[in-house]
């Protein structure tokens, strides 16, 4: 019982932080047209900018990880394709390798909570719905930012879909319209008579709005902020910001050999000279995470904020609606079981051989003593 009401704390402290908030700054409260609009690249690519300028719309959401039976592949080979036995599709220092996080609504979730979560599904799916009208009839394949758990796709979506940037870098670089379907309505979202007050609890690490708000700081400018919330930031707060990122040991311009990473090997890559990059991967206390650390912090069932800008990739009988991730910030940390990831061998010959390898190496370990004959 105390647990559940630890929960709910975190999920109320969340969603009145995410309330307090510009909207156009949260995802669940933005609305296409109004606080963002569509920007063509070109002709096969869109961005989407904020109404009053020309940068990228950069907005947050809040989601659970979910796990890769739900379409999470989050590993050394990302969402690589990796081929077929007889015609492999190898992983080269050029090779554009991405992970991806399908997320999910908490099942314990708090009512408020779960009303921001539907009403962020319901911003994506307008906007995909408003683009439909402009094709006039035209039938193409469509491949949303959202997903459904089973095959049937028509009720409500289960879980948004982001991608991270590319993984790896080399040495010396810069760092379908023809169905049916009813747009998702928006909840109102109101304010809840009684604020919950931040409490922690064994397990759980309830983060506070202060602490939310905390977070953001990196990734959005401190007066822009400030001046969206009706609210100025003092040269000492900007200075406790600094201080607290220089403490940081490691930063997002940091690089590691891909080995790092526990399932990086086998034959797949065919890496040179690239290099892992360091997300900017942050843990409750908005700490980088090491990659070392990545698979255990971001295990299924962890509980995150994420900063994304919108993309489309638009064909002529084909468009893909994807959200790039650039920040993403632990809330609540999982107890689940951190999911089991192998190197990847394409060549049945290569995992024999290493198979062979590692016995030989055991056996070598192995130690035979005489035995003393009793007296």
């Amino acid at each position: 019982m105390h647990s559940a009401l630890a929960a709910e704390d975190i999920y109320n402290s969340v969603y009145d932080s995410l309330l307090s908030m510009a909207g156009r700054l949260v995802l669940a409260r933005s609305t296409y047209r109004v606080d963002f609009a569509r920007h063509i690249v070109a002709s096969n690519m869109w961005n989407y900018c904020s109404i009053n300028g020309s940068e990228n719309f950069k907005t947050i959401l809040v989601s659970e990880v979910r796990p890769e039976a739900c379409g999470t592949h989050f590993s050394a080979k990302g969402n690589h394709y990796i081929g077929s036995l007889f015609n492999p599709s190898y992983i080269y220092d050029k090779t554009r390798v991405k992970s991806v996080f399908v997320l999910g609504k908490p099942c314990n979730a708090s009512e408020h909570f779960g009303d921001l979560w539907d009403n962020q599904i319901a911003t994506l799916s307008e906007i995909i719905e408003q683009d439909k009208q402009e094709l006039d009839g035209k039938k193409i394949q469509i491949k949303e930012w959202t997903t459904h758990a089973g095959a049937d796709e028509t009720g409500f979506p289960n879980y948004i879909v982001v991608v991270t940037e590319p993984m790896y870098t080399t040495v010396g670089a810069t760092r379908s319209a023809d169905q049916n379907s009813t747009p998702f309505k928006k909840k109102a979202l109101g304010e809840r008579a009684i604020a919950t007050k931040a409490s922690t609890s064994k397990g759980l690490n309830v983060t506070c709005r202060d602490d939310i708000e905390h977070a953001l700081f990196d990734d959005i400018d401190v007066d822009d902020l400030g001046a969206a919330q009706g609210m100025s930031v003092s040269e000492e707060a900007k200075a406790v910001l600094d201080e607290g990122n220089n403490a940081n040991r490691i930063t997002t311009k940091d690089v590691y050999h891909p080995s790092i990473l526990p399932d990086y090997g086998g034959d797949l890559f065919k890496h040179m000279s690239a290099k892992l990059r360091q997300f900017d991967f942050r843990d409750v206390d908005d700490y980088l995470i090491h990659p070392e650390e990545w698979y255990l912090e971001l295990r299924q069932e962890t509980l995150v904020m994420v900063r994304v800008t919108l993309q489309v990739f638009n064909w002529d009988n084909r468009r893909v609606y994807q959200l790039n991730m650039h920040t993403i910030r632990v809330l609540r940390r999982s107890e689940s079981e951190v999911e089991e990831r192998k190197m990847m061998f394409l060549n049945p010959d290569s995992f024999n051989r290493k198979a062979a390898s590692e016995a030989a190496t055991l056996v070598s370990k192995v130690q035979l003593r005489k035995r003393h004959a009793p007296e």
